[in-house]
Parts: C-alpha cells; sequence; structure tokens
C-alpha cells in the first residue's frame, strides 16, 4: 500500500515528573502496593477529542481490594475534563473520560492513598476533525491530480493519503506547519478515490473522489453539416 506517513510533534507541557526513584518494572514488590495495581488501556495512550476514552485499573492483587480509585486528568491548559470511575465490583475499576482539547494530557491514577504505577500516564490527544483537505478537483490522464493538506491545528499523529486503495502512489511535500501539497499521477480515466486519514480516523469529507478524462478517446470532427431554418 502506497501511503504517506508524517508525525508532528509538539511542546512539553511542562509536567514533573518524579526521577527521584530508578524503577526496574521487571521486579515486583509484594510489599508495595503500587507495583500490585495496574492501570492500562487504550485511553492512557492517546484520544481523539470529543469521543470517550477508557481504561481499566486493576487491583485484584493488591492487599486491600476496596480502597478507593481516584482519577485526576490534567489537560494542557488545566480546563475541566468530564470523567467517570466505574466500580465494576470485582477489584476493577472503569474509567472514562471525555477529552476537550488537543494537546498532552497527563492522568494520574490513584488508589487509596497510592499513585499507581506508571503515574503519570502521558496521553496524547488530537482531532481529526481539524484536518483540512482542499478541493480535489478532476483531471485528465497524464497529468497532475493535485490538493492541499492542512493538518497544523490537529495535533500529533500520522497522516495517511491513500489513493485507490493503495493502488496508486502520492507524494506529498510539507509546506512547514504541518501543511503539504500532495499530488498523484493518474495513468487510467475512471473515478478516483481518495483516502485522508489522520491516527487511523477519516478526516472530515474522506474518502474524497473525482473523476479523471482521457482526452485520447475524445473524437472530434472537423466537418459541419447544414441544417434547415
Amino acid at each position: 500500500m502506497y501511503m504517506y506517513r508524517y508525525e508532528k510533534r509538539v511542546k512539553y507541557y511542562g509536567h514533573i515528573e518524579n526521577n527521584d526513584e530508578i524503577k526496574n518494572e521487571n521486579v515486583v514488590d509484594d510489599q508495595n502496593p503500587k507495583t500490585l495495581i495496574r492501570a492500562f488501556g487504550d485511553g492512557l495512550r492517546q484520544a481523539q477529542v470529543g469521543i470517550q476514552s477508557s481504561f481499566t485499573v486493576d487491583a485484584h492483587a493488591a492487599p486491600n481490594p476496596n480502597e478507593d480509585v481516584k482519577v485526576l486528568v490534567t489537560t494542557p491548559s488545566k480546563q475541566a475534563c468530564y470523567m467517570l470511575v466505574i466500580n465494576n465490583r470485582n477489584g476493577t475499576w472503569t474509567v472514562n473520560y471525555t477529552p476537550n482539547e488537543v494537546g498532552e494530557t497527563y492522568i494520574d491514577v490513584i488508589y487509596g492513598d497510592e499513585v499507581v504505577n506508571g503515574s503519570p500516564f502521558k496521553v496524547n490527544v488530537f482531532d481529526t476533525n481539524q484536518i483540512k483537505v482542499s478541493n480535489i478537483d478532476g483531471g485528465l490522464v497524464g497529468h497532475l491530480v493535485r490538493f492541499h493538506i492542512d493538518a497544523s491545528e490537529a495535533g500529533v499523529g500520522q497522516l495517511e493519503i491513500i489513493v485507490q486503495d493503495g493502488r496508486m502512489p502520492c507524494d506529498a511535500a510539507s509546506r512547514g506547519s504541518c501543511r503539504f501539497d500532495a499530488s498523484f499521477l493518474p495513468r487510467e480515466p475512471g473515478r478516483y478515490t481518495v483516502d485522508v486519514k489522520f491516527n487511523g480516523l477519516h478526516a472530515p469529507g474522506s474518502p474524497f473522489s473525482c473523476y479523471i478524462s482521457d482526452l485520447s478517446c475524445v473524437s472530434v470532427s472537423d466537418s459541419l453539416t447544414s441544417a434547415p431554418v
């Protein structure tokens, strides 16, 4: 499959991590509750603005599996973020939250009075809805079809441009600030599809389509026929 991938980086938001202790994740201390409690799930890695993300807290192995779980979500601008902690009554908790802004978001998970190992978790929050793709006009066989993509407000992620389900090569040149000039060279007439994704999600309007014509198949007569008036 032909695709153009790009990962941009944004500034570090200055969350201070505790590096006082050198931790060996391969060693489990049975006396330390922090090493007996796990927090895991896609919601601790990346999330889309406006879409609920989830993760799980597992305290099966904790000395007291009935402690409370508290979660603190810190967004780049310190805005409040909707969050719900659900006790599954089986030693696990499900945490749902809906991010509301692009950027590095930090999640602290606290079990009883202990900070869960791995906290704070850094989550990449992005917004595919901020991807802007110019009109992809029809074209001619053997002539480049050009269009523009603006990902400057979408956050950190992987941009994919896929033409004809990956059967057609596509080029993309950076204009800086996460803006791109993209193009592909059609070899046959017909309808072409262009799929633009960001972190695996479709950009607004994607997949796009355009029609490619072949002038060599068009015949023009040089004779004129009179008609009665």
